[in-house]
């Protein structure tokens, strides 16, 4: 069971890194097409904004499952140290 498991985060970490290269790619794509050939792609932004969508779905459950928490460091880390062992 631990192996299936692993297997199936494996596959999680590889499809979140995948959609998120293709919408690092497809961005690339549209700002190279509307401003060099003068001819922007229509359903780039589209597919871009779907695979964003999944990436945000798949990685908060993996987030869930690995029961981690999303935080912005930064603002965490302004505070004094008393008051991060409570946040």
């Amino acid at each position: 069971m631990k192996l299936l498991s692993k297997l199936y985060d494996r596959l999680e970490e590889a499809v979140c890194l995948s959609l998120l290269l293709l919408i690092t790619f497809l961005m690339a794509l549209q700002v190279f097409c509307r401003y060099v050939l003068q001819s922007p792609l229509v359903w780039s932004e589209e597919l871009a904004r779907y695979a964003f969508i999944w990436m945000a779905f798949i990685g908060s459950a993996y987030t869930a499952r690995k029961r981690g928490h999303v935080s912005i460091e930064l603002f965490v880390n302004l505070l004094p140290k008393t008051l991060r062992t409570v946040v």
